[in-house]
């Protein structure tokens, strides 16, 4: 589930082309809802530039601290696999607050969830 690429200046982060249904955005809100470090989450859709990529949902998760990171991305993966399809795939960003694309991924208008 991890991203096929990093996230650097070749890549457009937006609004998806197609809507998420709203079933599997609950599903996705519930799943992150009991975990008091996550912060907010995005289902943005990201296109690569330069590595001919059609452009893919990606989860976006934001964590209070780098060490919450690893162990929240075992957590999200894990519960992704009881909710996504047989066929479908949903690469997992999980980030601190000071991602460097945080604020275009938040542009996008993509909110899973967000707790103050």
């Amino acid at each position: 589930m991890e991203s096929e690429y990093k996230l650097s200046t070749d890549v457009l982060i937006g609004a998806p082309l197609q809507s998420t249904a709203k079933k599997r955005m609950k599903q996705l809100s519930s799943m992150l809802s009991d975990l008091d470090v996550v912060r907010e989450a995005h289902l943005p859709e990201v296109r690569s530039l330069t590595q001919g990529i059609d452009g893919h949902l990606v989860l976006f998760v934001v964590v209070d601290d780098e060490t919450d990171v690893s162990p929240i991305g075992r957590i999200v993966k894990t519960r992704l696999k009881k909710i996504l399809g047989f066929r479908e795939k949903l690469d997992v960003q999980i980030v601190t607050p000071d991602f460097d694309h945080l604020e275009t991924v938040r542009q996008a208008d993509c909110i899973i969830g967000w707790r103050d």
